[in-house]
């Protein structure tokens, strides 16, 4: 069984791509470690053998992935990848990245997916015009502009003071408590209550706004009050409630 495929190969003749036009067939073989004859160092193992590294050039180029060109100054043919073979190494490298994440990474992304699906009408719109990124291991999105990432980061700059903020009430109602607490059990109550990072402190407040309404979730998650949501509302519903409220 090769050690290689031929995708592998083809990333490989990518990378040595950013320093010449081309590959020639004999750096191929100095990669897979074979020749004609066999293994070209016998104290390396062959990622490949000789003919299957020529049936991997083969349907590289049949497939429309590889190509080659003769060389003008040694007149030998030359390798290349092609636009089409570049976006496959794209892809690749995407998914080899994909399935070396950990899994607490997979299964929030996951999951996220899963909701997109069934909350958004055109899946494939809402991905190309929005951002993924991560809040401790919570995913969470925003549009592709400055606008939506200044917004974005203001929001975690914001659940990050939040967070220090009620983590240090937290420990202060505890100093200032009678009972003697051990140190394992103050612990504890502050993971379960408030959470020792900044994503423990936002998946609680996810828990905590899943019980409640549209106004009572937006209140929950961005640390608003009734004051501020008051000053939210534009001036002409404000001054429309005030007349209401006179009569």
């Amino acid at each position: 069984m090769p050690e290689i495929s031929k995708v592998d190969l083809l990333i490989f003749i990518q990378d040595q791509q950013e320093h010449s036009e081309g590959i020639r067939f004999k750096v191929l073989m100095e990669f897979c470690n074979c020749d004609p004859q066999g293994q070209k160092d016998p104290t390396k193992p062959a990622k490949c053998s000789y003919r299957t590294l020529m049936n991997y050039t083969k349907e590289l180029m049949s497939e429309k992935l590889l190509n080659k060109k003769i060389d003008p100054e040694s007149g030998r043919p030359l390798y290349y990848v092609t636009r089409k073979g570049n976006e496959r190494v794209k892809k690749q490298r995407m998914k080899l990245w994909v399935d070396s994440l950990p899994e607490k990474w997979i299964t929030p992304l996951r999951n996220l997916i899963i909701k997109l699906t069934y909350e958004t009408p055109y899946l494939e719109g809402f991905l190309n015009n929005n951002c993924i990124t991560f809040i401790g291991d919570v995913p969470c999105t925003f549009p592709k502009s400055l606008e939506g990432m200044q917004s974005h980061i203001a929001f975690e700059t914001s659940l990050r003071q939040r967070h220090e903020r009620d983590l240090e009430k937290f420990r202060e109602e505890f100093m200032n408590t009678r009972d003697k607490i051990s140190r394992d059990r103050v612990d504890a109550k502050i993971k379960e209550e408030v959470g020792w990072s900044t994503g423990e402190y936002l998946k609680k407040l996810l828990k905590k706004a899943e019980k409640e309404d549209i106004v009572g979730r937006l209140m929950t998650l961005y640390g608003l009050t009734e004051e501020m949501l008051e000053k939210m509302v534009i001036p002409s519903q404000r001054t429309k409630r005030t007349k209401e409220d006179r009569g």
